[in-house]
């Protein structure tokens, strides 16, 4: 689940967050396949990244212009896990709009 993803992807543990991004199994939920994609960028697995990134572009091909404030929502509160999170789509090979400035 998202919940036990995102403490293990937060604490650094992309191993433990990718075995629960797999189990997510939701192939047409653009955020499960972008949990899946940045535990593996974070683990500098683009190969397997690629797939996933294909997938997310089909499903949603503005994702890279959108994902920041798209997430940004979830992530009020912790802006930090925000940009972690975006750090490891960009690692995966999205190519990330930059945060917006002030």
């Amino acid at each position: 689940n998202f919940v036990a993803y995102f403490h293990h992807y937060h604490r650094g543990d992309y191993e433990t967050a990718l075995e629960h991004a797999i189990t997510m199994n939701l192939p047409d939920y653009i955020w499960a396949l972008g949990a899946l994609a940045a535990a593996y960028g974070q683990l500098g697995r683009t190969d397997e990244a690629a797939p996933v990134i294909a997938r997310m572009l089909e499903l949603r091909p503005d994702i890279e212009r959108t994902a920041r404030a798209d997430r940004a929502k979830f992530f009020r509160y912790q802006p930090d896990l925000l940009e972690h999170f975006m750090d490891g789509l960009s690692k995966a090979g999205l190519a990330i709009s930059e945060a917006p400035a002030g």
